[in-house]
């Protein structure tokens, strides 16, 4: 194991970006501690001191320390990512861990990585699992197959942060104190990418706009542009942060020295390093609902208006990411997609809102687009909409 040889620098991290998304749905969607629907968002952390994963409410409610036990003291794990269906964490005994979303099915052996572990935190992206070594990136597929335990030379012996975005893959190098980047497309890496960080960079996250870090020993979170400009090495304090998480609302950390889950909104205003307490030695975190990549788009419910002559439709989305609303007749509507269900209101215009006061009544088709942060990829869905429009002088 490399790093410094105390305790506060042993290898640890992350799990994903994501891509991604705090979102503060826990008050809008009464999240419990069992098995969880799509709809739900939960966080999730890696309790490296007694080898065991922890979960609670987006909302830091409902805190179980102990909701799935990876292998206790002797075997801990360090990164941990969640897709729609399982958990997935690293250890350092050359496994990544796998199991379902409800905590059933543990399986601490489900890939075998390189013999000296992971120990880094874990990335992924729709069809993947990313996790770094001494030397190495590797990658699988989600369903364990497709192992292969050299996809990437970072130029790094001491990869600790790990996040995918697109055909983009950043990590964090431990011993120069730099953030490096490649691409997937091409196998290219351009290790000098941001350097140098403050000081020992571990857990890394991404969203559509920055690039996140966390400065072990400075006691801080670090953030740059996408490209690599504008670095903030102060951007947020904390106390020895391993992993990171970000999601479209919140950026989530973990307080390795105060045993506690940290969240803060992206503009830097309510900070709270101790969001959640109670945790030992935390290293990795992960939220669901941001790497949800395998669920649909859906349209689910339409609300018209008679008064208005518009409709209101309740559209739920796998992630963060961008949504436009289009149709003949209708107004051009794009949104931001910061939490698993969105509303978007169908407006007329032009020949559609005359047609619609001089007749009552028009069937229209609205096509709703959308384009995760995560994979770039588009998803489409249409409805048929009947707009109607009361005319109150007949």
């Amino acid at each position: 194991m490399s790093g410094s040889g105390s305790i506060r620098s042993c290898p640890g991290g992350v799990t994903l970006r994501f891509f991604g998304l705090a979102l503060g749905v826990a008050s809008i969607l009464a999240l419990t501690l069992t098995l969880p629907s799509r709809a739900e968002a939960l966080v999730y952390w890696v309790n490296n001191g007694n080898g065991t994963i922890g979960r609670a409410n987006l909302d830091g409610s409902g805190a179980d320390q102990s909701f799935i036990t990876v292998g206790g003291p002797l075997l801990p794990a360090y990164g941990v990512a969640v897709t729609d269906r399982h958990i997935f964490w690293a250890t350092g005994a050359g496994f990544i861990g796998r199991a379902k979303l409800d905590g059933t099915g543990v399986d601490p052996d489900f890939i075998a990585t390189a013999p000296g572990g992971a120990y880094s935190e874990l990335a992924l992206d729709q069809g993947h699992v990313y996790w770094a070594d001494d030397e190495w990136i590797g990658r699988a597929n989600l369903d364990g197959t497709g192992v292969n335990l050299k996809l990437l030379a970072p130029q790094s012996n001491n990869v600790m942060g790990l996040a995918v975005a697109g055909t983009g893959i950043y990590w964090s190098d431990y011993q120069n104190s730099r953030i490096g980047n490649g691409d997937l497309s091409t196998l290219g890496v351009n290790p000098l990418f941001i350097q140098p960080t403050a000081d020992r960079p571990e857990g890394v996250a991404v969203n559509a706009s920055h690039i996140f870090w966390s400065n072990g020993s400075a006691d801080t979170l670090g953030r740059a542009n996408l490209d690599g400009t504008g670095v903030d090495q102060s951007f947020l304090p904390t106390a020895y942060a391993y992993g990171v998480e970000v999601d479209g609302s919140h950026i989530y950390w973990a307080n390795y020295d105060i045993n506690s889950i940290g969240r803060a909104k992206l503009n830097r205003t309510g900070v709270d390093p101790a969001f959640i307490g109670g945790a030992d030695s935390p290293q990795g975190v992960a939220v669901d609902w941001i790497v949800n990549t395998g669920a649909s788009l859906r349209i689910l419910k339409v609300r018209r208006s008679a008064s208005k002559g518009t409709a209101k439709l309740t559209v739920t989305v796998p992630g963060p990411g961008e949504l436009l609303l289009t149709g003949k007749g209708l107004k051009r509507v794009q949104r931001r997609a910061t939490q698993p269900q969105v509303r978007l209101l169908a407006r007329p215009k032009g020949a559609l809102k005359r047609k619609l006061a001089r007749e009552g009544g028009a069937m229209i088709r609205a096509r709703v687009r959308f384009r995760a942060d995560l994979s770039g990829r588009a998803k489409v869905k249409t409805r048929k909409l009947n707009l109607r429009k009361r005319n109150s002088g007949r």
